[in-house]
This record gives structure tokens, C-alpha cells and sequence, in this order.
């Protein structure tokens, strides 16, 4: 959670910092996991005051759950809901684990058949693409290629993924971003 947070605040004050002309407008989804609450998912909906949106993401913590495996899909389909803006959209999601599924991983599983909520991950990538929207992943560990390889076919190549565990992964994003 610490990298994804440092990346987050890095992320919009170096675009702010390098592109002053430009509007940003900032969101942020969170979750926490199925066993955890009713109120699982933490949305910040856009806005332009990049201060009050890093206050709250560095506020904001995951709640500890049952196992490591995340509702990764239930996160993805929120962003979706957000009324998000005209112009460059960019979804930066940074993750440690993967979503529930063997599909996903070979980890330990609560729930195997990874859809309790029976979202469909190739539909929400779909929806990405659909809305213009870029795709950028944060890798914060080795457990996410599995995941990132299956959402790479069905983007057909169009996920951008970076290493939040090395510098080297941080400034490619940006060169990317930027």
C-alpha cells in the first residue's frame, strides 16, 4: 500500500509540476476485501485540488482481510462508474496481489471461482477501451504477472504496466505518462 501511495502522490505532482497549463483532475478507488464489510470500496470521485487528493490517499489504508488475494474486479468495476472527463483519461492501478480466481494465481483462495460479486474481468477491460480510457499497471509483487498476462491478451497488448518496486519502473511510467 505504501508504493501504490507513493506513486500516486509522485505521479500527480511531477504532471502538475512538469505541465503547468494542464488540468488535472484526480480519483481514487479503494477497496477492501469480501469478509471485511458491506462497505467495501472507498471512492474519492474526480476533482482538481491535488492536495486534498493526496491528503486522502495518504490517508486512506486497506483493511486486512481474509487472505491476500484482493476484489481487484470489483475496484475495476468502480473506476468505471466514476464520471470521469473529457480529454486523456489514465487509470493507474497498483496492486500487490491479484483478485480471487484460480485464474488468477495458484495462491491460496477463499473463493476459487473468483466472482462472489460475478463480475466478469474481460467485460470491465472491455468497458476500459470502450471509454478511451489508458490502462496502466503498478506491479508491487511477482504475484500480479499471472493477472497482468491474462488482462494483456484481452486488451490485446494495450495494458501498460511499470515496477512500483524499482525507480527504474517509476521513471518509465512517467516518460510514459508525460
Amino acid at each position: 500500500m505504501t508504493a501504490a501511495k507513493d506513486a500516486i502522490t509522485k505521479v500527480t505532482a511531477h504532471i502538475t509540476y512538469r505541465n503547468l497549463s494542464l488540468t488535472i483532475n484526480v480519483a481514487f478507488v479503494g477497496y477492501c476485501n469480501f469478509c471485511d464489510s458491506r462497505d467495501r470500496l472507498t471512492s474519492f470521485p474526480f476533482l482538481r485540488d491535488q492536495r486534498t487528493f493526496q491528503a486522502f490517499v495518504v490517508n486512506e489504508l486497506a483493511k486486512d482481510g481474509g487472505n491476500s488475494l484482493i476484489d481487484v474486479l470489483s475496484e475495476l468495476n468502480e473506476a468505471l462508474r466514476l464520471k470521469w472527463f473529457g480529454g486523456m483519461c489514465l487509470f493507474l492501478h497498483m496492486k500487490d496481489y491479484p483478485p480471487h480466481g484460480l485464474q488468477f494465481s495458484n495462491l491460496c483462495d477463499d473463493h476459487p471461482d473468483g466472482r462472489p460479486h460475478k463480475l466478469i474481468y474481460q467485460k470491465l477491460l472491455q468497458e476500459f477501451m470502450e471509454q478511451s480510457i489508458f490502462y496502466y499497471f503498478g506491479r508491487i509483487t511477482e504475484h500480479t504477472d499471472k493477472m497482468i498476462q491474462l488482462f494483456e491478451k484481452t486488451l490485446g497488448g494495450l495494458i501498460h504496466s511499470f515496477d512500483l518496486c524499482t525507480g527504474d519502473g517509476f521513471a518509465s511510467l512517467l516518460e510514459r505518462i508525460i
